[in-house]
Parts: structure tokens; sequence; C-alpha cells
């Protein structure tokens, strides 16, 4: 078979028009008995963007199986009105796209009252006890994942696919950890491989030798008591015996300690463990490698060097829906997508940055997903693209953090004459600090993806001088927004005339102010973290303090918060709960301790990290633009500078660019 990403892929009896799959995302509209609309927007618009094969969210053959209480399952004729919605939608936005229902059972990860299980063995992610099917039970849910398939074929689906990784039933049934049965559906490795074996021969029988089967797989299930490799191998070559046409890589338990798909995993990371297994079935169906593949390059890498037959791509999607007509048009472009002699026109997407916030973190707390660098994300019905402005404007953008290069962008690519300004020699404000802390380093892409956005909008950018509200109104503008962002917010902390430690802020450290050796950090917020991230890896010694009792870190991503913490202890950061900040004095830093101990740090350096405000909300500049009779607006850090995330920051410029420049 070929190696190229845009190559046709024979899978089964389905012809796919090329290799790269967009993976199941739960997005939540699932659970809505209403959500129909709103999942069939969702998907048509990846079609038309050049998808070639989605596969859906995780759907469940019965009731036990939901995720959550009332959750989507797929169990009776009465529901397939709401999936012809979904199909139909995908079909008459791109023929050749195919769209897959995934049929996932939770078992134990089962978020209601009673999650079953092979075994009674309850899950460290969810609160329910867990209840051991009986034999009866077992066959039952064999059969009702058969009746699943065969609905999913009848409800216009190209077919479907078993989930059979990331820790659900099917995986549980699998790992010696989970399954402690001694009857047929367990006690040796084969037995344990039986019920994956029997509900992917009962799909099969169900739905024909037409519609595509794909298997999704663990190749690495990351926790205590997992399958043997050689055990994966073996289940692989009897899933494709049972009838599977593809098999979709999976990696991890929802569990597991070992990050997966967060930005500190290096890109491309399990994608020879994809080709192990494709070596393992001698090449019997397409293998499909997953995980940390968010560029063009890292797609062809991962099918260059290991051979696998695609590539299986899932948040990129919800950052990009033409993700597939742009990197094909990267591709076709003069020397590919690593030319940098390409023209400043080139098709730019929107990088996925993995950080979890909008997706998987809402997913995980009961909310619908979003994607942070997408507003549109799930709300396509809500937020359609923007059309072109019907008469340019001048327009100019005061501030080059995430808010105004956002606007400047949005601004221009609807047709708008755009300056953007900013006093800063570099663009990105706070979002490039990020970037440079360890494990956010694909931060970056986001910042890459705007500079050939402005240029490509032909946006005339100012950087390195600060503009007065005489240099502004001197543009000319029809419109000005003001995305002057956020500044350290001062906690008002005594320093005393003879402090030894130097005081510092964290913007101070990101412009290169000498830290020493031994440091305390005032704040374990996200910036705190952060921060002692960075400074573990240079001084000697890191305290991290906050007020609040709880944990550090406690208020981070639901899915990456761990990964934060379990950095800072690796750092050797000693962090301090529950305090009450004192001074900074000739000794060092002071404060009570949550014991009401009176405590001094030695240290060198004490950086302020406690929180932001906005930077001149209305001040001067606003004023003096208003008495200009200018239409100036705030907007992002620093309209709000409480809460302020990128997120929200990059929402704040698509409505204003919204209501008031796209009509």
């Amino acid at each position: 078979m070929s190696s190229d990403l845009f190559a046709p892929l024979q899978a089964g009896r389905t012809r796919l028009p090329h290799r790269i799959v967009m993976g199941s995302m739960h997005l939540g509209f699932e659970d809505d008995p209403r959500g129909a609309p709103a999942l069939a927007a969702f998907y048509a618009e990846r079609a038309a963007g050049g998808a070639g094969l989605i596969v859906t969210g995780g759907i469940s053959p019965n009731a036990a199986g939901a995720l959550t209480s009332g959750g989507a399952r797929l169990d009776s004729a009465d529901q397939l009105a709401q999936h012809r919605t979904v199909t139909d939608a995908v079909h008459a936005a791109n023929p050749e796209t195919r769209i897959v229902l995934q049929l996932l059972h939770a078992g134990r990860y089962a978020a209601h009252g009673e999650p079953v299980g092979p075994s009674a063995v309850d899950s460290p992610i969810s609160p329910a006890p867990v209840r051991a099917l009986t034999a009866a039970e077992v066959e039952q849910t064999i059969e009702d994942f058969g009746r699943a398939a065969a609905l999913a074929i009848e409800a216009g689906y190209d077919g479907v696919e078993v989930m059979g990784s990331e820790g659900y039933l099917i995986n549980q049934f699998l790992a010696p950890a989970t399954n402690r049965r001694d009857d047929a559906w367990g006690g040796s490795a084969e037995a344990r491989r039986r019920f994956a074996l029997e509900v992917v021969r009962r799909v099969r029988a169900s739905i024909g030798p037409e519609p595509l089967l794909s298997y999704r797989i663990s190749l690495a299930d990351l926790v205590p008591g997992a399958q043997e490799t050689h055990d994966i191998h073996a289940l692989a070559r009897g899933v494709v015996e049972a009838g599977a046409d593809l098999l979709m890589s999976g990696i991890g338990w929802h569990e597991s300690r070992v990050p997966t798909i967060a930005t500190c995993v290096p890109r491309g990371q399990f994608a020879p463990l994809a080709a192990d297994l494709a070596a393992a079935i001698d090449g019997a169906v397409p293998v499909i490698a997953s995980n940390r593949l968010h560029t063009l390059a890292d797609a062809e890498r991962a099918i260059a060097a290991t051979g696998v037959e695609g590539v299986m791509l899932a948040r990129p999607f919800l950052a990009d829906a033409r993700l597939v007509q742009k990197w094909r048009a990267q591709a076709d472009a003069p020397g590919g997508p690593r030319d940098e002699s390409a023209p400043a026109d080139s098709p730019v997407v929107t990088p996925c940055i993995s950080c979890n916030q909008a997706c998987l973190d809402r997913i995980f707390t009961g909310r619908p997903a979003g994607c942070v660098v997408n507003p549109r994300a799930g709300r396509e019905l809500q937020l359609p693209i923007m059309p072109r402005a019907a008469q340019a404007q001048r327009i100019l953008v005061v501030g080059a953090g995430p808010a105004g290069l956002e606007t400047a962008c949005l601004a221009a690519e609807v047709g708008h004459e755009v300056t953007l300004v900013d006093s800063s020699a570099e663009i990105g404000g706070q979002l490039a600090w990020a970037a440079r802390i360890p494990g956010k380093e694909d931060y970056s892409l986001l910042l890459d993806s705007w500079r050939e956005r402005l240029a490509r909008g032909r946006v005339n950018v100012r950087l390195g001088r600060r503009f007065t509200a005489e240099d502004i109104a001197g543009v000319g503008a029809d419109r000005v927004a003001l995305a002057i962002g956020v500044r350290p917010r001062d906690p008002q902390i005594p320093v005393h005339p003879d402090a030894g430690p130097d005081v510092i802020t964290y913007a101070d450290v990101f412009a290169g102010a000498p830290v020493g050796g031994r440091v305390a950090i005032v704040g374990g917020g996200g910036i705190g973290v952060d921060v002692a991230q960075l400074l573990a890896e240079r001084a000697d010694e890191v305290h991290l303090l906050q007020r609040s009792a709880h944990k550090i870190g406690s208020r981070l991503g639901a899915t990456t918060g761990w990964i934060h913490r379990a950095a800072l202890r690796r750092g050797g950061v000693i962090g301090h709960t529950g305090v009450t900040y004192g001074a900074v004095g000739a000794d060092g830093f002071s404060f009570t301790d949550r014991d009401g101990a009176e405590q001094v740090l030695d240290v060198d350096t004490v950086v302020l990290c406690a929180g932001q405000e906005a930077a001149d909300p209305v001040g001067a500049l606003g004023e003096a633009i208003g008495a200009e009779a200018i239409g100036a607006e705030v907007i992002g850090g620093a309209r709000k500078a409480e809460g302020l995330d990128l997120e929200r920051a990059i929402r704040d410029a698509d409505a204003w660019v919204r209501t008031t420049l796209a009509a």
C-alpha cells in the first residue's frame, strides 16, 4: 500500500479518499435529545472541509453502558431519526466522506449509579461501586452490540467502530487487573479476549460484509495489571479474523497516570506502537496511528517512517474544520509544508495546542465540548462563518496579545484594512510567555499561525513602540479595538527598606530579570505554577505559596492539572498552602503557615504571581480616543481581567468582529 498521506485507502469494501481519520470525540450533544442539529452542523462542516472518515462520539449499545445517567445509547428504532439528521448532513456536505458510529460501553467508567464490569473492581475515577456482570448479562451485552450496529447502518452510517480501548468495558475484560473472572470470560489471556472477539463477530454478522467495521485497540493500557504486548498483538489477529476492516490505535486508560495527549507528550510518541502492531498482523488490515500527530509534518512522518497506513486526529478537527483541505494545499505547495519560501497566501491551519481546556476538561465535568482556539467549534449553528464586509473600513487594533491578534486577523479576513500596533517587539503577549513553560511549547504553534494570517491578510504590523492617543488618532481609523491586555496584580505585601530579596513580578521573569538561586513565588494559581515549573529548572530551591488551603494547582484543568503537579514534584518545588503573607525583610520573606506559626524563607528573590488586573481599561488612552469621536472598544483582558484566559480572549475578538465589522 502507498505511504502517501493523500492516497486513497482501502479498508474492507470501503474506499476512503485519503489516510487522515477524524477520530472519535464525545462532544456532549450526543446526550441531549435535541442535540442532533448541533452534531449534524459540526460533522457536516468537517466533511465539507475534506474529512474522509469521521468517527462519532461514543454511543452505548444499552442503558448500562451509557457514559452518564440518561446518556447516549442506540437500542431502539425510535432513535433513528436523530441519527439520520447527522448522516444525511454529512453525506450532503461531501459525498466522499464516510461516517461511522462508535459503539462504546463505559463499563466501570459509567458516571451513573449502577456501573458494571467484568468483575467488581471499582474505578478510581468513578464514584459508584461496580457490579460484576453475570454470564447471562455478558451474552446479552454482546447481543446489544450487534443490535446497535444494525440500527446504525439503518440510520445511514457507513459502518461502526467498536471501542475496545481507553479503559472502557471491552478493555476492562482484556486486563487482568479488572477481569478476575474464573469462568469462560476470564482466567486466562485467551478467555479474557473472548468478549472482545465475540462482540466483533456479532457486529459483523449484524451489519453484513459491506459496511466498514473498525476496532479501536489499546496499544498500551498504561495502568498496573495491564495487557502484555504479545496479548495485544494476539487480540489484533483475532479481531481481524472476526471481521474487522481497520484497527484504530488507542493509548492509555483514562485513569492512567502517564500523559498521552497533553502538550508535554512529544509529538508522534506512540506511532511506533502502531507500526509494531501492523507488523504483528502482517498488514492484514490497515493500522491507523494516533495521539499527538497534530501537524502535516507529524502525519507524513508517521506514515513514511513507521509504515502505518494512516493517522487519526481528533482535537485538531475541533481547532480547524478545514484541516484536511488546508493540509492538502500545503502539501501541494512548492517544497511541501516545510518550505520556508512557500507563498504568504498558503492556507493557514488554526492549530490544536493540546491544552484540553475547552474540550476534554469540559466533557469530564459534564459540559459540552468547545475549543480554546476556535470559538465556533460546537457552535456552528449560533456562529455561522462570517461573511465578507459590505464595505471595507480602516481598523486599528492596539495590542498584539491573543485578543488583539485574533481581532486583527479576523478583521482582515472579512475584508478590512487593518493596522496592528504594540509596544513590545514581539507578538503574543502572555501567550508568548506561556509557550516558554516546559510542556507548553506547542503554544508557539498558535503564534506561528497568527503570524501567517497577519501576512496573508496584509495587516500593517507596527511593533516596538508605544503609541500615544495622539499617534492612534493620527492613523485615521474608522474603528479602534483596544486589546491592551493585563498587568500583574500587586498583592500589597510590605517590602522593608532593608529588604534582602529582590521583589519582581512574573512579567519581570519573562522579560529576563535576574532570579536568584532561592526563590519564593507568591500565588499558586496557573501563573504561579507555570513560573514554578520554569524556575525549577534553573534555581536551587523554589517555594510556591498560596492563601488557599486547597492543594497547589487545584483549579487547573481536570485532565492536565495532575501533570503539572507531578512536574512540580519532580522539580522539587516546595508547596505552602493556607498561608497568610507577611512581608519582605532583611531576613527574607515572612508568612504565617496553616498552623499559625510564623515562618521566614531565606530567599534571594520573591516573584509576585498573585493574579492580574486590566491594563488601562478606560484610562487616558481610551478617553482620548473617545474624545476624538473614533469608535473605540475595549476587548480581552483590558475589558475584564477576572477569569481571563486564552479562550475568552479569542472569543472576545470573534464577538467584536462578528457584531461590529462583519456586516
